[in-house]
């Protein structure tokens, strides 16, 4: 064999090798979209007008919550290999939200059937970890981390009935769709020597839906005693109040909530570096 000949042929070889040892694409599994479920509870006043059977009023809530959506997963190869492939976790979370709002409704007997919506308002965060496997324990790289955060501005719509179990106590159920926009998170890139991998991008719809109940106390005048006693002397009581809705009234509620979509963008492949 002439001397370039075995040059070429362990040229081949090396070329061969390197092929083989050379890092394969790999492709994410998991990071499906997600979204949560969470209790709810709220702190209530307003204010009602009544016109005949119509009611119309103002009214605003605080609520807590815990709507935590997470969704994760992993790059893999198609071949068997000791590395340790990078994962991610990417979370979202709404902690409170409030609300001012219209209220719009009809009434008959003690029953109040109404409309709601207005403004809507809340603390929406959204985190990503993407956690770089082998590449950064050899490199001494940490895990790259990014969070954003904020109060967020949107609206909110929904429907309930009161009912008044007397003239002060006003039991309470509704159900609300609040959307506080879109909150989004660029993907991050590691630093030298591994800037080809980078984190995925990812995104939240701060829209959610709620059930609650309550229980209001309406500030006014409370049935007299003089009423209870007329009726044992024979004597006619007074009527009911023309307008038993109307007045300034504080409360609470409680209840679920459920939404708060998360997505997250990976690339097609991933190359990683061994």
């Amino acid at each position: 064999m002439t001397t370039g000949a075995a040059a070429a042929a362990l040229l081949v070889s090396v070329s061969t090798q390197f092929a083989h040892a050379a890092p394969a694409a790999t492709d994410p599994v998991g990071f499906g979209p997600a979204s949560s479920a969470s209790w709810l509870a709220s702190a209530v006043a307003g204010y009602n007008w009544q016109r005949g059977g119509v009611v119309f009023g103002l009214e605003s809530d605080v609520s807590w919550t815990n709507l935590k959506s997470v969704t994760s997963g992993r790059f893999v190869s198609a071949y068997p290999s000791a590395f340790v492939y990078p994962s991610e976790v990417t979370s979202a979370r709404v902690d409170w939200y409030g609300t001012v709002r219209a209220r719009l409704g009809w009434t008959t007997g003690s029953f109040l059937f109404y409309g709601t919506g207005g403004l809507a308002y809340g603390n929406v965060s959204l985190s990503n970890r993407y956690d770089l496997g082998t590449s950064g324990q050899t490199e001494g790289i940490a895990p790259l981390s990014s969070i954003t955060s904020g109060v967020r501005f949107g609206w909110t719509a929904g429907a309930g009935v009161d009912y008044m179990l007397n003239q002060n106590l006003i039991l309470n159920f509704e159900y609300r769709y609040v959307d506080l926009g879109t909150l989004n998170l660029a993907a991050v890139t590691a630093p030298s020597p591994l800037e080809t991998m980078s984190s995925s991008s990812a995104s939240v719809h701060a829209r959610f839906q709620t059930v609650m109940v309550g229980l209001s106390y309406k500030f006014g005048p409370s049935a007299s005693p003089s009423v209870a006693s007329a009726g044992k002397k024979g004597q006619a009581a007074p009527p009911p109040p023309s307008d038993p809705w109307q007045g300034l009234y504080i409360g609470g509620r409680a209840g679920g909530a459920w939404g708060n979509n998360v997505n997250v963008t990976t690339p097609v492949t991933r190359q990683i570096v061994m």
